[in-house]
């Protein structure tokens, strides 16, 4: 048998990759020059559906630019200007993408948040890596994100495990789950060489403010990061954290 993970741990095996690193062709990108426009009303992906596309594709000389890249996503907006500079072997890709109001529970529907609302999204993406496929460049990738998030609701149930908050969760659980108001969140993150790292991650709610700490490796898809919450209130049987979360992306 395999090894128990340590009290606090969440256990996560080993995968495969998450991220595509399938090559882009550069003798593709060379051998074209174009200039291509796109508008689109309603686009349909795999996993959501995309509303008021506009594109502008210009290729010159084995650099393509797209500048705008905009369009509607999970009741908000995706603002973007992406360059991709292939006269070198290596591609220098650099991208600045602003977010304007998006709708979390409906971003990402597989949180399965239920009852609760995770709160509307704003912030803005500043990044440059280097690579010929989007491993590679997130893998290498240093600049900012910033991201706020409004007011919204968020399972109490959630929150007390995420504090290890053992007497309060058996009352939940005796009474039922129910919504707690969240007043803010906050991400400001650090990218250095394609490792992530909170500068400040902070989820604030009525009773219990949550913070992030350490960092997510997007070279070889790995977390480690940690959960630390800070109870407004007392309890009365409670192990304070953090909770530890470490393996792939795709776990």
């Amino acid at each position: 048998g395999g090894k128990k993970p340590a009290p606090g741990k969440v256990a996560t095996p080993q995968t495969t990759r998450v991220i595509p690193d399938t090559a882009y062709s550069l003798e593709k990108h060379k051998s074209a020059d174009a200039d291509v426009r796109f508008e689109g009303k309603r686009v349909m992906t795999e996993k959501l559906p995309i509303d008021d596309m506009s594109a502008h594709l210009f290729l010159r000389k084995g650099v393509p630019t797209l500048a705008p890249l905009n369009f509607g996503v999970a009741d908000g907006k995706v603002v973007s200007d992406i360059t991709l500079d292939g006269t070198k072997p290596v591609i220098a890709s650099r991208a600045d993408v602003r977010v304007q109001s998006l709708q979390l529970g409906k971003l990402l529907p597989r949180l399965n948040i239920s009852k609760a609302s995770a709160g509307e999204m704003d912030g803005r993406v500043k990044l440059a890596g280097h690579g010929n496929s989007v491993a590679a460049m997130l893998g290498s990738a240093s600049g900012d994100t910033s991201l706020v998030v409004g007011e919204g609701e968020v399972s109490d149930l959630l929150l007390r495990l995420s504090n290890l908050d053992l007497a309060n969760t058996l009352l939940i659980l005796m009474r039922g789950d129910r919504n707690i108001p969240i007043r803010c969140m906050v991400a400001d993150l650090a990218w250095n060489d394609g490792v992530v790292q909170p500068r400040r991650f902070i989820v604030d709610t009525q009773h219990t403010t949550l913070l992030g700490e350490g960092s997510a490796n997007f070279h070889d898809e790995t977390l480690d990061m940690r959960l630390v919450a800070k109870p407004k209130g007392k309890s009365l049987v409670s192990l304070r954290g953090p909770i530890d979360v470490g393996g792939t992306f795709a776990n």
